[in-house]
């Protein structure tokens, strides 16, 4: 996760404490359920993976102790759309009674006021809403028409009951043309927060890839745009967090335009964030884990495919620790597992050589390029 904010302006925004440091303990997306009641054309699950065998909530109560005891960040419960979970409340107020912070990653369409104000008696610090641009184009990519109402309904709610709330963006050839409606809509609603995903080709979007994924000059275009958006409102004295997901290249983009621009010390600061940050050198098998609806762990909520255990059966430490899991072991040096453009880039230090999922999902390997860099040689090559 690049936060284009902090490398830009340099402010102070929620979650730098866990992104510049160098200790740091994992931020653990829980799938607490993959039922859901839309039908995203780009999900990460499959419609194969949804079933009625959830955990129980003394299940999950049992499972949060096990991570708890290994020591987490945050614990963001996500799905499917989490709220179809009966235990949600009880379990994520247990777990900010603990003193770890809680957030939801939802669609909105289940929020209401009521529904809010009892999110916020739970603990929950900040919910994540989807939405992907104006009304028309987002039902379209949800196969909803109301989508876009419910999820504006569920902005507002949240920030009537007192809770952070942002917007989740997933970029598609569907939507990549809408960034300025979903900047208006940020400003027209008050909220300060933007997450933009890149494609993942796993689960239900993993068969709708080639058509729903930039090419490369259009993944450049849009990163330039969310930037140039992004300098705008901050020049402006808006203080907004956006952020881009799932492509450490952003980070890398963002140092360049601010070299562009002529901002050379906001630059040199930048780049020396961005070392600290590490890009995918800590977002696979280091940074962030991931938890489904039986309790089985994975290196993130992308390769569910790839299970490492079950928390159930085993303790969080004897599986994330574990020098028997070839992946983990893999991702975790990924010096060895990159491809040779990879390893000559200047820029490898900061962004780890991109996702080895996305470049597993298109190439077939580990060691295959993602398809999302969109350096071009003379950037890879030359520019420091």
């Amino acid at each position: 996760m690049i936060n284009l904010s902090r490398l830009i302006g340099l402010g102070l925004f929620n979650g730098d404490n866990l992104r510049y440091v160098k200790q740091f303990k994992p931020v653990v997306v829980w799938n607490i359920t993959n039922r859901c009641n839309l039908n995203c054309s780009y999900c990460y699950n499959s419609l194969d993976y949804q079933d009625n065998k959830d955990l129980t909530l003394k299940e999950a109560l049992a499972i949060v102790d096990n991570i708890l005891s290994y020591g987490i960040s945050v614990l963001i419960f996500s799905g499917g759309e989490p709220l179809l979970w009966n235990g949600l409340l009880p379990l994520a107020r247990y777990v900010s009674r603990r003193g770890i912070p809680v957030a939801l990653s939802t669609n909105g369409t289940l929020i209401t006021l009521a529904v809010a104000e009892k999110l916020k008696k739970a603990g929950f610090s900040y919910v994540g809403i989807s939405l992907d641009g104006p009304s028309e184009v987002n039902n379209f990519l949800r196969g909803s028409p109301n989508a876009f109402t419910d999820a504006i309904r569920a902005i507002r709610s949240c920030k009537m009951s007192g809770i952070r709330v942002g917007l989740r963006v997933t970029l598609t050839t569907i939507n990549f043309k809408n960034i300025e409606d979903i900047f208006s809509l940020a400003k027209k609603e008050g909220i300060n927060r933007i997450c933009f995903y890149h494609l993942m080709p796993v689960g239900r979007a993993k068969d709708n890839f080639n058509e729903l994924s930039l090419n490369f000059e259009d993944t450049r275009k849009v990163v330039e745009n969310i930037l140039e958006n992004t300098i705008k409102l901050l020049e402006e004295g808006r203080q907004i967090e956006v952020l881009t997901v799932n492509n450490p290249v952003d980070g890398i983009m963002a140092y360049l335009k601010l070299k562009e621009i002529g901002k050379h010390k906001l630059a040199k600061e930048a780049l020396q964030l961005l070392a600290i940050q590490g890009g995918a050198h800590r977002s696979e098998g280091r940074g962030i884990l991931s938890l489904d609806n039986k309790g089985n762990l994975y290196v993130n909520q992308f390769w569910m495919d790839k299970p490492i255990g079950n928390l159930k059966e085993k303790s969080l430490k004897e599986l994330w620790d574990s020098k028997e899991c070839n992946l983990l072991i893999s991702l975790r040096k990924k010096e060895e597992i990159v491809p040779k453009k990879c390893k000559e880039c200047i820029w490898f230090i900061y962004c780890g050589g991109g996702i080895r999922k996305r470049a597993w999902g298109v190439g077939g390997q580990l060691d295959s390029e993602d398809p999302a860099c969109f350096l071009c040689v003379e950037e890879i090559k030359k520019l420091k």
